[in-house]
């Protein structure tokens, strides 16, 4: 994968604007092309006669409002001002000044449409905005044109103006100074992520994980997480190599987005039937039916039956890779549902933690922490625990190690084992409870 993002990079950096190409260009839909402006800005509709002098005094009351605008941040002043700015436009149309005006009052109000997520006002604005001056449009404007079209589900429309952003943020990369230039790798990260999106919703995949790998190249480190599971993500749709399968995972996530869960733990169910052998691709299908019952459905019981026959039985044949995720997921559910179940029944809590502590795993110190906690009342109960918890420590923070070793001591007092307590006692009072007990 490195090998491909190195590529991609050297590609990207090296396109003169001669070089990019242009975007496709497609028609809008019907109902932005609808927009009396835009068909006049399209030379579909007669415009009106030229009059400088109705367009002034339009233009000052416009500005007169942005003013108050700018004062009060009220939006009807803001419409108010655009609509004053439209007239002084569409008086004088060769006016700079008057298109300047009319576009930084789209711009406002397209950006409340998308707070707002009145995506298709958005649309309708940006489209005014770019037809006034394209040349002045920005990788910006694109992106963010490109980013509600792909809200409103139409991935053509936004696949089109995000290449476009993208051919404006390349030639502006490459003009750039080196201080400049990591704000617009960040621009160019947040390009790719949508394109990204966009080739998820088209099922092209491997166009999908092209566009994450470049996003990793330019994303700011604190992203690479959350990117690098969206990749392992699609990596492993493009090793299932089905396009039913892929269908069926667009179609889940848009249910679970939506609160549809009966739809999505049906399409759940049916992805099961495409792969019922054991293999990676069925791993993870058992692992995502599991996580949706205890995350979406509140059914951890279900969830859990589902992994603990995989989790306890070495004789299926599984990657390991597979076998130790799903052991991961069912020790966190078992810490989750423990730690719910603290406050109303301490005993059912106690039999979770059990449960998790029994499987191998890095969350398994956790349950632990907890069922030493929990015994600490019972001295030789606490002890046994306490043991266990202490030939794990190094997974713990010091602060915590040396919580434990203070505790100890005392447990092994109230046991009437001096020798013992006093050994963690040391160990405490050094500071440093990674150090061996003799």
């Amino acid at each position: 994968m490195n090998l491909r993002i190195v590529f991609l990079i050297g590609v990207w950096l090296n396109l003169s604007s001669a070089a990019v190409g242009s975007a496709v260009d497609l028609p809008a839909p019907d109902w932005v092309l609808q927009d009396s402006l835009i068909r006049l800005l399209e030379g579909d509709s007669p415009m009106s006669l030229k009059n400088p002098e109705s367009a002034s005094l339009a233009f000052q009351s416009g500005y007169n409002d942005f003013s108050r605008y700018r004062e009060t941040r009220s939006f009807e002043s803001i419409e108010r001002a655009c609509r004053h700015f439209e007239k002084a436009f569409l008086l004088d149309p060769y006016n700079s000044n008057y298109r300047r005006a009319l576009q930084s009052g789209y711009s406002i109000l397209e950006n409340r449409a998308r707070e707002n997520r009145e995506f298709r006002q958005a649309v309708l604005l940006a489209e005014r905005r770019f037809r006034l001056d394209p040349e002045s449009f920005g990788y910006a404007g694109h992106y963010l044109l490109g980013d509600s079209y792909l809200q409103l589900d139409f991935p053509a429309f936004a696949e089109s103006h995000l290449k476009r952003a993208r051919e404006w943020l390349t030639q502006d990369l490459a003009a750039a100074p080196q201080e400049n230039r990591k704000e617009l790798h960040r621009a160019m990260a947040a390009i790719a992520v949508r394109l990204h999106a966009v080739y998820v919703a088209e099922g092209s995949p491997s166009q999908a994980l092209d566009a994450l790998e470049i996003a990793l190249a330019y994303a700011d480190p604190a992203d690479h997480e959350s990117l690098e599971n969206r990749v392992g993500y699609l990596e492993r749709w493009l090793f299932w190599g089905s396009k039913s399968a892929l269908d069926l995972e667009i179609r889940v996530n848009r249910a679970i987005r939506e609160g549809h869960y009966e739809t999505a733990r049906s399409g759940l169910d049916s992805l099961a039937l495409l792969f019922p052998e054991p293999g990676e691709a069925w791993v993870e299908i058992i692992r995502r039916k599991a996580q949706f019952h205890f995350q979406y459905l509140q059914q951890p019981g279900k969830a859990m039956e589902m992994l603990m026959p995989r989790v306890l039985d070495d004789e299926l044949s599984l990657p390991e890779s597979g076998r130790q995720a799903m052991r991961d997921d069912y020790v966190s559910m078992c810490l989750i549902e423990g730690s719910r179940r603290l406050e109303r029944d301490d005993r059912l809590a106690y039999t979770f933690f059990c449960q998790g502590a029994a499987v191998e795993s890095p969350y398994r110190i956790r349950c632990l922490m907890e069922l030493f906690r929990l015994s600490l009342s019972l001295p030789e109960e606490a002890a046994y625990w306490g043991e266990r918890v202490w030939a794990e420590r190094i997974q713990l923070t010091e602060e915590e190690a040396n919580r434990v070793t203070l505790q100890m001591a005392e447990v092994y007092r109230r046991l009437g084992d001096v020798e013992r307590s006093m050994k963690f006692y040391r160990v405490y009072k050094k500071g440093s409870s990674n150090g061996p007990v003799e």
